[in-house]
Formats: structure tokens, sequence, C-alpha cells
């Protein structure tokens, strides 16, 4: 039996038909436009996810960048220079060394010699205090002494007491210096630099470990976001690609209600149909009459 209409048997009238399928493209329509807005929230999702993806490898590379710059200039030439140092420092220490056992001895030798210069003033002071005695007895006892000859003996006596004078006072100045530059040598402590200059090279060489471990780190995470990169943006077609054919799908059943309504009612709307469809209650049922019991009047 055909289907029918509030009840009654029969097929459905074409008004009903249209109600109907009016009915069921409005929903499917309705369903297209919600899954085309989610589609469209799952495109600008799936667009921060890869700007977000975009940010991290632009930043694991500028990482590896910068610790790669670091380690292959930088650091190789703070590496060449610490080792440098430190065999700078080898060698003063091997002159420090010898300079010290020089010091000793000079030291040593200007001591003596300093003892002999004092020794030989005394002698010259003494000996000109002789000279003097002598030549004042032998003036006194001419009777007509040449003048300058006594006068040329005393410059000659006070020339060797001047110089015996200056070698002493020369000797002197320069014990005070090497006492001098013995002092600033022990006090430089040039030995301790060694380990100064061997912690140095540690260190730099321990950074230079360190930073080429974070440029390999740095090289995983560059491997890691473009592997996440490539699988956003796959994520991020297809996402396009149902947001493309949910819209498609909307638009035609909007087209189609459009249609049904614009073309084929009129002026009258599927709504305004369906409305007197449920208004319109359903059709007694037909009974049999004879025609004997018509009623004339």
């Amino acid at each position: 039996m055909a289907n029918t209409q509030n009840g009654s048997t029969g097929p459905l009238k074409p008004d009903v038909v249209i109600c109907q399928f009016y009915t069921q493209t409005r929903d499917e329509q309705r369903a297209a436009q919600s899954l085309e807005t989610a589609a469209a929230t799952l495109v600008s999702s799936k667009k921060g996810a890869r700007m977000y993806k975009l940010c991290l490898l632009d930043k694991a590379e500028q990482t590896y960048d910068y610790y790669q710059r670091m380690e292959s200039a930088e650091l190789i030439n703070a590496l060449k220079g610490a080792e440098s140092i430190q065999k700078n420092i080898e060698i003063y220490i091997k002159k420090n060394d010898d300079l010290e056992k020089l010091i000793k001895e000079s030291s040593k030798m200007l001591g003596d010699l300093k003892m002999k210069l004092q020794e030989a003033n005394n002698t010259a002071c003494i000996t000109s205090n002789c000279i003097e005695s002598t030549l004042k007895k032998t003036e006194a006892e001419l009777k007509n002494p040449d003048k300058s000859v006594f006068k040329e003996l005393r410059a000659a006596r006070d020339k060797v007491t001047d110089t015996a004078k200056s070698l002493s006072d020369s000797g002197q100045v320069i014990f005070n210096s090497i006492v001098s530059i013995a002092g600033i040598q022990t006090f430089s402590d040039i030995d301790n630099l060694k380990p100064f200059g061997q912690k140095l090279l540690d260190s730099i060489t321990a950074l230079k470990t360190t930073t080429g471990d974070h440029a390999k780190k740095a090289t995983d995470d560059i491997k890691t976001a473009q592997t996440e990169l490539t699988k956003i943006t796959e994520e991020l077609t297809l996402a396009h690609y149902k947001k493309h054919t949910e819209s498609v799908q909307h638009a035609a059943l909007q087209a189609m209600t459009d249609f049904i309504c614009k073309h084929e009612c009129n002026a009258e709307t599927v709504e305004d149909i369906c409305s007197k469809m449920q208004a319109i209650p359903p059709p007694a049922p037909e009974e049999t009459q004879n025609p004997d019991d018509k009623d004339y009047n």
C-alpha cells in the first residue's frame, strides 16, 4: 500500500512530497553548514599549529647557527690562544728560573765587588791622608818649594780618591738595583701562572665540547622540527580539502533549497506549504450513500 498523509491511504500529494523533500534538504544543508564551519575551524587551528612549527624550526636553525659559529670561530681562536698562553707561560717560567739563577750569581759577585770597592775607598782615604801629611812635611822642609809641583801632586791624589769614592758609590747603586730586581722577581710569582694557564685551557676545552654538544642537539631539533612541519603541512592540506568539500556540499544544498523556494513555489514558500499541511485536519473516511436517501428540497 502506498504511503499515506496523516494516516490516509493513497499516494502523497505533490505539496507533501515537496515539503518532505525541502525539510530533508534543509536539514542536510544546515548539517553541511555546521560541517563547513567545523572544517574552517580545523583549518584555522592547523594554520596556527603550522606557524608554531615554523617558529620552532626557525629557532632551532638560529640556535644551530649560533653554536656552530661559536664553535668554529670564536672557540677555536680562544683554544689556540689558551694553548699559546700556556706555552708562553712555560717559556716565562724557564726564563724566570734562569733570571733567578743570574740574580743570585750577580748578587754574590756584586756583594764581593762592593766590599772590595769599599776597601779600595778606605785605602784611598788613608793613602790620601798620608800623602797630604808627607807633602806638608816636605813643603815645610824645603826652603823654596815649587808650589806647582805640590799642586799637581795634590790634584793627582784627589783624582785617585774621587775615583775610588765614585766606584764605591756606583757599586752601591748597582747592588741596590740587583736587590730591587730580585724583589720584583720574587713577588712576580711566575710559577703560579702555570696552573692558571692550564685551568684556562681546560675551561675553554670544556666550553668547546659543551658547545659542540649543543650544536649537535640543535641539529637533532632541526630534523624533528622539519618532520613535524611536514606532518602539520600535510594535515593542513587535508583540512583545506575537507573544508572545500564541505563548502561545495553546503553551497549545493543551499542552491537546491533556493531553487525550490524561488523557482518552484512561486510566491508561496515551502514553509508556507508545510504550515498549511500541518494546519489541515485529516479527511474523514468516505461513507457510501444510497441515491434514494438524497434529500431533495
